[in-house]
């Protein structure tokens, strides 16, 4: 530490270093949370007795997408794009710690893993674990890290002059577009909602 009684500029800079790493991490927890928001949500929304299978997709879908993440989402999503369609750096966590990414990492993960858990509410009651777990492996390890790839991690997108406020593109269309295409595949929810027309509950029978 200096004994001088000004901050000289590289304290200066480790300070803010610190603060901006504290944030991040920060950040990342109260997104992460919206994982259990998202699960209360669903589960007041479906049926009692697809109750635990709500609870045990969003469970799952956080701890597979942490692995997936580390293992290659994150190297595709901010591994050195430079302006192009997808990085090639830091798969398995490789090179994290020399470039002081682990923030970085933790905080892209909370958004991913909140763009992931939309398309849950969007076909709850409609599929089951496994198919869950496929579309799970499939938003963490490509869908999403293509879009962070060209956005946020400073791809063609962000060439072009793309900008994105709070997630609102990255996250929020992304997860939204991914579980409009969910639903459309897997139809209404039979059983559980009445037709505006004839005031009967939709099922396989009466569906349109």
């Amino acid at each position: 530490v200096s004994k001088s009684p000004y901050v000289t500029a590289s304290e200066l800079e480790e300070l803010k270093k610190a603060v901006d790493t504290g944030w991040m991490l920060t950040a990342g927890v109260l997104i992460f949370l919206m994982n259990a928001g998202f699960a209360m949500l669903e589960s007041g929304n479906v049926r009692f007795k697809n109750l635990q299978v709500v609870l045990i997709k969003n469970m799952v879908h956080a701890l597979l997408g942490g692995l997936i993440w580390w293992a290659w989402g994150f190297a595709f999503a901010f591994g050195n794009v430079e302006g192009g369609f997808m990085g090639a750096k830091y798969f398995l966590g490789l090179g994290l710690g020399e470039d002081e990414m682990h923030a970085q990492w933790w905080l892209s993960y909370a958004f991913a893993s909140a763009a992931t858990s939309i398309v849950s509410g969007s076909v709850a009651e409609r599929v089951n674990v496994y198919t869950y777990v496929c579309y799970s492996i499939l938003m963490f390890g490509f869908i999403y890290p293509m879009i962070a790839a060209w956005t946020w991690g400073r791809g063609w997108l962000y060439v072009f002059g793309y900008e994105d406020f709070a997630g609102s593109g990255v996250v929020h269309i992304t997860g939204g577009f991914a579980g409009l295409v969910g639903a459309v595949i897997c139809g209404p929810r039979l059983g559980r909602f009445e037709d505006v027309r004839s005031g009967q509950a939709i099922t396989s029978e009466n569906q349109t």
